[in-house]
């Protein structure tokens, strides 16, 4: 397998403003890169959802998500609740066949957003495959097995955590 270089890497999506928790990145389309900040409060946390959720409208094209979370702030558990209340919400969508998210790839380089994400998905199994990633290059390299429809062996990528989606979803 040939190694990406960080120097071919598409650059990320733009730092979110100061009152914008996340900023959503098209431009790879069906791969959707978000770029997470400091949460300034619920209706902040909330507009995120609600911009994740309208992938979810007709005609339901499949996506994929990647995360930069190194920005991260101002989480708290009261944030990993509403998360995982959303998640059992895609999934009641998904059993109507109105669910598209694919799978998500999570950079995660801080200890803080890990423990956050195992509160969330303790509380609640993720809806379709998600990827923990140590940094951009690991996460291109993911990307490209999945876009190549190819399997991902995590006894390669030794860093990486997958957590799936539980059998009843």
């Amino acid at each position: 397998m040939s190694t990406t270089t960080t120097t071919n890497l598409p650059s990320p999506p733009l730092s979110p403003r100061s009152y914008k928790f996340a900023t959503f990145d098209h431009t790879l389309s069906p791969l959707i890169r978000i770029s997470l900040a400091k949460i300034n409060n619920k209706e902040d946390f909330k507009r995120f959802l609600g911009e994740w959720d309208s992938f979810n409208n007709p005609p339901y094209n499949p996506y994929y998500f990647m995360f930069y979370t190194s920005q991260v702030s101002n989480a708290s558990v009261r944030y990993c609740l509403l998360m995982s209340k959303f998640i059992k919400n895609l999934k009641k969508k998904q059993k109507e066949g109105k669910q598209s998210l694919r799978g998500s790839i999570i950079i995660v380089n801080r200890s803080y957003v890990r423990f956050f994400l195992s509160i969330i998905f303790r509380l609640q199994r993720p809806v379709a495959d998600v990827y923990l990633v140590p940094d951009e290059e690991t996460a291109y390299q993911i990307w490209d097995l999945i876009k190549k429809k190819q399997s991902i062996s995590l006894d390669y990528f030794t860093q990486v955590s997958l957590i799936s989606p539980s059998p009843e979803s």
